[in-house]
C-alpha cells in the first residue's frame, strides 16, 4: 500500500511538471532600458523570489492564477516597481515584459521629496534624449538619409505625434489599412532599424528609434 502511495505521488509531481508553462521576458525602466539586478517575486506556494542579473528572466509555472511583482531596490528602499496578474490555462511558452514605474506610496517621503525625484527623473530623460538627438544628427551628417516610401513615412509620423511610442492596437485605429498590411509595414520598419517592437501582454508597443 505504501509503495502505491509513493508511486501515486511521483506520478502527480511528474504530471504537474509536464504541464508547466515557461514564462520569459525582460524588465525595463521608463527609458525602455533593461533593468539589471531587479527582483521578481511570484505568489506561489512557497513564494518564489529571484534577482534578474542581466535584465531578462525565465520561469516555469503550472496552470493557475498568479501575481508577478518586479521591483528595484536602492539604499535598502524600493524605488520602482510593477505588478502583473497572470493566468496560465495550458502549457507552452509565454512572453511577459515588465515595466518598472517610480514608487510614490510611502509615508517616509514628503511631497517635496517626490517632486524633487520627479524633476531629477525628467532632467535625466531630457539629457538622454539630447544625447540621442546629437548622436542621430551626427549619424545623419555622416550617412546619407534613407528615403522611405510614403506609407512607411506615414507610420513614422504617427509614432512621432504620439511621443515616439504607440501600441500596435492604437496604430491600427489611426491607419486605414488591413491588420496584415500594417504588420508587414511594422516588420519592414523594424528590419530597417527605424522602430523597436516590444511585447506587452497580448499586444505590442512600437517605439521610435
Amino acid at each position: 500500500m505504501s509503495k502505491f502511495i509513493a508511486y501515486l505521488l511521483i506520478f502527480i509531481v511528474c504530471a504537474t511538471i509536464s504541464q508547466a508553462a515557461t514564462i520569459q521576458g525582460s524588465v525595463y525602466d521608463l527609458s525602455l532600458e533593461k533593468k539589471i539586478n531587479a527582483i521578481i517575486e511570484i505568489n506561489t506556494e512557497p513564494t518564489q523570489r529571484f534577482i534578474v542579473k542581466d535584465g531578462t528572466y525565465s520561469i516555469k509555472l503550472p496552470e493557475g492564477e498568479y501575481e508577478i511583482r518586479a521591483y528595484y531596490i536602492e539604499n535598502n528602499k524600493i524605488i520602482s516597481s510593477t505588478k502583473e496578474d497572470l493566468i496560465i490555462k495550458s502549457e507552452g511558452d509565454y512572453k511577459l515584459d515588465l515595466f518598472l514605474f517610480p514608487e510614490t506610496e510611502s509615508s517616509n517621503y514628503t511631497y517635496l521629496t517626490i517632486g524633487v525625484i520627479l524633476i531629477l527623473l525628467a532632467i535625466s530623460i531630457i539629457l538622454i534624449k539630447k544625447r540621442k538627438k546629437k548622436k542621430i544628427q551626427k549619424e545623419i551628417k555622416e550617412e546619407p538619409k534613407e528615403i522611405l516610401p510614403n506609407d512607411l513615412e506615414g507610420i513614422i509620423s504617427i509614432i512621432k505625434e504620439n511621443g515616439g511610442r504607440i501600441t500596435q492596437k492604437e496604430l491600427r485605429k489611426k491607419v486605414t489599412l488591413s491588420e496584415a498590411k500594417i504588420s508587414l509595414m511594422i516588420s519592414e520598419l523594424e528590419d530597417k532599424g527605424k522602430i523597436k517592437k516590444i511585447k506587452k501582454g497580448r499586444g505590442n508597443i512600437i517605439v521610435l528609434k
